[in-house]
């Protein structure tokens, strides 16, 4: 039985030899990532990087639209549309405000004989909001005074040419979970804006007579009426979502005419027309004429920051280098698993909810770039970075980086990354990181084995 045994066992490796020695002439990029050997991490190699250097660094501005024909391709416009300030002592100033083109529900409107614009109106469908909604705000709509141009990709700090003021509502308290009354139905919490009813009668009533060249198409309406711009000028207040693709989202012209009719024309956001009007969300930001907690021009980029600074909207992102993880080269190690730890500062007094969600970004030359691997596979995030809570209201962000640490084992540079808000131009989330030299510094973990 024995050596019966023994024979299986010879015909055994001697069936696998070729196998083995047939993966050894096959490509290797891949060799040994996520390998753990015999399923037991305890039985893995471990070396901890806590010396990593951390610091806060601004970032010029975030793809908010892509060209007309490439966005149509992924949907059109979606998303929310935010328009608000708020000013603390961490972040400085923060504002948000958006352009958008509208289109006719009908074309060729026909407003009658002399007609008269009694009101207008311009609903936004709340979606949410950001910071202290109890502060009184002001909106403003101005009149859009250019065309957006089809091809043109546009970016965060875009800066609109403003016609004439069309539109206001001022010193309210915004009530983004309320229930409003909208033509004698209640409906979801909508802001109501009223328009300036004399510039809707000479740009639509007194023209409108259904041959209008101007309105025969949705083509041929915005580049007659080109949108509008709707900003915040309060200089601390909250910043407001808003859904424009949803039916409570519109601007309604309510007029009367001699043949007695009381009706109404609607130009809405629709994304499901011919034409899709474009719309997209605008930031700046001020870290100097309102006090902050960094100072850009005097941050510490060679030993770092004990805390750093992470914001939606293009504001500011937490650069981070990791001294000696290039010592790991060389050593023909099989890297298994890359965690990086990122605490939240505590104590702050900060009060903003936080990011839920992080994403590792390449910085390079002063601006983050594409994401790092362990981000980039589909749409799905392989790479973590979720807030988890922890004891005592702190909490921490965990990354896996494993294909990151992996690179750079294999020979990659060693660059710098950035920690950004998984979703920053629809947002306006923004947090306080625990960084170099900390109670809770960042920590990478690197688990390995060594054939």
């Amino acid at each position: 039985m024995k050596r019966k045994l023994k024979l299986v066992l010879k015909r055994a490796i001697f069936i696998m030899a070729p196998f083995v020695f047939i993966a050894c002439e096959k490509p290797n990029d891949l060799l040994g990532l996520n390998q753990v050997i015999g399923g037991d991490s305890t039985a893995l190699g471990k070396v901890e990087f806590n010396n990593i250097v951390a610091y806060t660094a601004s970032i010029d501005s975030l793809l908010v639209a892509l060209s007309y024909d490439d966005q149509r391709l992924i949907g059109g416009y979606g998303g929310n549309r935010m328009v608000g300030s708020e000013t603390d002592g961490f972040f400085g100033r923060n504002q948000s405000s958006f352009v958008s083109q509208l289109i006719l529900n009908q074309v060729d409107p026909d407003f009658g004989t002399n007609p008269i614009i009694d009101s207008v109106k311009l609903f936004l469908k709340y979606s949410g909001a950001y910071g202290d909604t109890s502060k009184i705000m002001d909106i403003e709509v101005f009149e859009l005074d250019e065309v957006l141009n089809r091809d043109t990709t546009f970016f965060s700090n875009y800066t609109p040419t403003l016609g004439q003021k069309i539109g206001e509502k001022m010193g309210f308290i915004p009530r983004p979970n309320t229930k409003v009354v909208i033509e004698d139905n209640s409906t979801e919490s909508t802001l109501k804006i009223d328009m300036d009813a004399s510039y809707f009668q000479t740009k639509f009533a007194d023209v409108g007579d259904g041959t209008f060249a101007s309105f025969a198409s949705n083509d041929d309406l915005v580049e007659y009426f080109k949108g509008i711009v709707v900003i915040s000028p309060s200089v601390d207040a909250s910043t407001l979502y808003f859904k424009l693709n949803d039916g409570n989202s519109r601007m309604v012209m309510y007029f009367r005419n001699d043949e007695g009719d009381t009706n109404d024309i609607e130009l809405n956001f629709n994304q499901n027309k011919t034409t899709t009007p474009m719309n997209f969300n605008l930031f700046e930001q001020d870290f100097e004429g309102y006090p902050s907690g960094f100072d850009l021009a005097s941050l510490d980029t060679i030993n770092g920051e004990i805390e750093t600074y992470v914001q939606a909207m293009g504001g500011v992102a937490t650069v981070v280098t990791i001294p000696g993880l290039d010592s790991l080269m060389g050593q023909n190690l099989i890297i298994n698993k890359a965690i990086l730890d990122v605490h939240k500062s505590n104590g702050t007094g900060f009060a903003l909810s936080p990011p839920q969600r992080l994403e590792i970004r390449n910085f390079v030359e002063g601006t983050t770039t594409s994401t790092i691997k362990d981000f980039s596979i589909g749409n799905t995030f392989t790479g973590d970075g979720a807030y988890r809570t922890g004891s005592l209201r702190s909490g921490f962000y965990r990354f896996d980086i494993t294909k990151y640490v992996y690179e750079v084992v294999n020979g990659a540079e060693t660059g710098k990354i950035a920690l950004v808000p998984s979703i920053k131009s629809t947002a306006a989330h923004r947090t306080i990181l625990q960084g170099s030299g900390a109670d809770k510094p960042m920590k990478l973990t690197v688990y390995y084995t060594q054939p």
